[in-house]
């Protein structure tokens, strides 16, 4: 009775074949040890295990920028090509992993996200925030203050009757100024600020050293664009989108559509918690190693040995 095949297990083979890839589905938030259990899966395939090129399908609300950097090194350096698959959302240290690689394929459901690392949030044990968030507020406070200082400046000139002196009037101005807004300034942790900004630094420096090797960006300033051009953590960066920032952005094919389908809610929804992923269920490699091809002449000669060995003393004594 012949076994019935798994569908899931029918399109793998498909897509890998077409691709002459390693399909892996990474589905979750991009932490350790996650980065730890698609290496350690990586090297133990050795090069006769592993396919000549790799497809990722990454579903994740982003992470760790340090283990986003160690994923995206791991998989150029075991792969002569790198394509992700953008299925779902891939936001933040996704967006990181995804300039490590040669292409990008975007489904209609795929969507990116700016580069704004995630930081824990001031005085909570659980939860983070966008590294984007306190620059930007710090960026609307110095506007809100300057418009403020300037439209009082001109209240004060204009309800005078220019009498005060430009210098009495902008000293009003600013002490008023400063005093709405010094309460609000003075909830702003230094350490705080400097930790958001240090972040995006980080993943300038990690985008540029992956870049290096993908040589996927668009252009010099599509980096920069990445985390200064955006203004919010979920911003759907889409495949159109996409493809202003990075040279090679395509469109799955059919196959490669019907194994996102096939695989249900995991290909494009995160599961489990963001924070703390559990790394056996986020990282899966879809396909088996490949196995060694016996060398064509060694199964002759087991062949002839199998002849000689049925020649055994009593056929022999028989004879």
């Amino acid at each position: 009775m012949a076994t019935k095949k798994n569908p899931i297990r029918e399109i793998v083979e498909k897509v890998s074949a077409e691709r002459d890839a390693d399909i892996i589905l990474y589905n979750g938030g991009i932490f350790r040890p996650c980065d730890e259990t698609l290496i350690r899966e990586c090297i133990s395939r050795g090069q006769t295990g592993r396919r000549k090129n790799v497809v990722p399908i990454l579903v994740t609300g982003g992470g760790d920028p340090d283990a986003a950097y160690r994923i995206a090194r791991c998989l150029q350096r075991h792969y002569e090509k790198f394509t992700l698959y953008v299925s779902g959302a891939c936001k933040s240290a996704g967006t990181l992993i995804a300039i490590g690689a040669h292409e990008l394929l975007i489904s209609d459901h795929g969507e990116l996200g700016p580069l704004d690392i995630q930081m824990a949030k001031k005085d909570e044990f659980f939860g983070s925030q966008s590294g984007l968030t306190v620059s930007t507020a710090l960026e609307a406070l110095e506007s809100r203050a300057f418009q403020a200082v300037e439209r009082m400046f001109i209240e004060i000139e204009s309800n005078t009757g220019g009498i005060l002196s430009v210098q009495t009037a902008t000293d009003l101005a600013s002490k008023t100024v400063v005093g709405l807004y010094a309460p609000i300034a003075g909830q702003i942790d230094p350490m705080h600020v400097g930790e958001a900004a240090r972040a995006l630094v980080i993943a300038d420096a990690y985008g540029t050293r992956l870049n290096q090797h993908s040589g996927n960006l668009a252009s010099p300033t599509a980096l920069n664009q990445l985390y200064t051009s955006y203004p919010s953590h979920g911003f759907v960066i889409d495949r159109e989108e996409a493809r202003s920032l990075f040279k090679d952005v395509s469109e799955p094919n059919e196959n490669e559509l019907a194994l996102v389908e096939a695989l249900g809610a995991m290909g494009r929804r995160m599961n489990g918690a963001q924070a703390m992923p559990d790394p056996d269920k986020t990282v899966v490699f879809l396909t088996e190693p490949v196995q060694p091809e016996k060398p064509r002449k060694a199964a002759n000669e087991e062949d002839r040995n199998g002849d000689e060995g049925d020649k055994s003393p009593t056929a022999d004594a028989a004879a």
